[in-house]
């Protein structure tokens, strides 16, 4: 049975071959974009064993070195990964065969006194034959000669993930004139939630730190997130911290902060402001935004943690804001952390039961 290393290498490299031609259907397109897509960001040592095949897929070389790092990396042994990988070949077998295999001259149910065949030239983007035969018959002589095959062409563009999808983005500020907050493992743990969810590759999560106020409306054109999420302090006057050239704190009044998402709400549909005493800058944005989180009073970083786990697996698996809210508050209440009624969801000018960002 062929390694299913070697079955990911094939689906890749007829799948890059296919998406250097005008002729390749999008459903092969597609499917070879979320393969890499997927082996890209779950094993980021593959990487440069997938980006290779693009320059020249029917390399035996780069395939045998794609196919070290795939097994190495352990995506050859993820079955999400083996499973794209046979939906692409599948995809290339129905509507690009032609990607995974090249044939110069194919000849078939010939009857013939004698035959030759000569300088056969065959340029191919991807796995090529210079002569098929199949139940040929030839009382004479057969003969075939000068036959050469090459391959290559130039790298094509970095694929797109297939189909729309959520742009979470993660804005935080720590700055070293306030207590020190642990804001990577919360994104690690946001991360890790949406990947273990069912609806994991319809996110997108991007991130910026040290945020400073010069900052915020270039991300917000920039990434036109559909969820924000901030992490960082707050001031008991309701201004969130961000930062200033130096690495110190800036309060940003509740007014100002709004009128930016008034302004740039585009596909803006949910804010989480992970951060003490946010509940009134929350309440402000909530005017502009349809679903914003804020938080009533100080928060733990655990709290803040386990509440945001919670929240963005439950969107993951097409769950509403409205429920997500309350799994996120149920989380840190299960940890023993008494917090719960912390955190605070603010939606008055729509029903965050029926705001959904995946599976609907």
């Amino acid at each position: 049975m062929e390694p299913i290393s070697a079955i990911i290498v094939t689906a890749l490299a007829a799948g890059a071959a296919a998406g250097l031609t005008d002729a390749a259907s999008q459903a092969v397109k597609d499917a070879y974009a979320g393969l890499k897509d997927l082996i890209k960001r779950r094993f980021a040592k593959a990487a440069a064993g997938v980006d290779v095949l693009e320059n020249d897929p029917a390399s035996e070389d780069l395939r045998a070195f794609a196919d070290k790092q795939l097994a190495a990396s352990g995506a050859a042994d993820d079955p999400d990964v083996q499973a794209l990988a046979r939906a692409l070949l599948d995809a290339v077998a129905r509507d690009a065969p032609a990607a995974a295999q090249t044939i110069g001259v194919d000849l078939k149910q010939i009857q013939a006194g004698s035959m030759r065949l000569n300088d056969i030239r065959v340029q191919a983007a991807g796995p090529a034959t210079g002569v098929s035969a199949q139940n040929i018959t030839v009382a004479g002589d057969f003969v075939i000669s000068g036959v050469s095959v090459s391959s290559g062409m130039a790298p094509a563009p970095a694929p797109q993930p297939a189909g729309p999808r959520i742009r979470l983005l993660f804005l935080a500020a720590n700055p070293t004139d306030a207590a020190r907050l642990r804001l990577g493992e919360e994104v690690q743990a946001i991360d890790q939630a949406l990947q273990l969810a069912k609806f994991r590759d319809a996110f997108d999560l991007q991130q910026a730190h040290a945020l400073r106020t010069d900052d915020l409306q270039g991300l917000l054109l920039r990434h036109q997130p559909h969820i924000l999420h901030f992490s960082g302090h707050g001031a008991e006057s309701g201004e969130l911290l961000f930062q200033d050239d130096a690495g110190r704190a800036v309060a940003v009044p509740p007014q100002a902060l709004a009128n930016v998402f008034a302004l740039l709400r585009d596909n803006l549909r949910c804010v989480v402001l992970n951060a003490c005493f946010s509940q009134t800058q929350a309440a402000a944005i909530a005017q502009h935004i349809d679903c914003v989180v804020g938080m009533s009073q100080e928060i733990g970083d655990q709290s803040a943690r386990a509440f945001a786990a919670a929240f963005y697996a439950a969107l993951g698996y097409g769950r509403s804001v409205k429920t997500a809210f309350e799994l996120g508050r149920n989380r840190i209440d299960l940890a023993g952390l008494k917090e719960e009624e912390t955190p605070q969801l603010l939606a008055p000018n729509s029903n965050p039961d029926a705001v959904t960002f995946a599976g609907s």
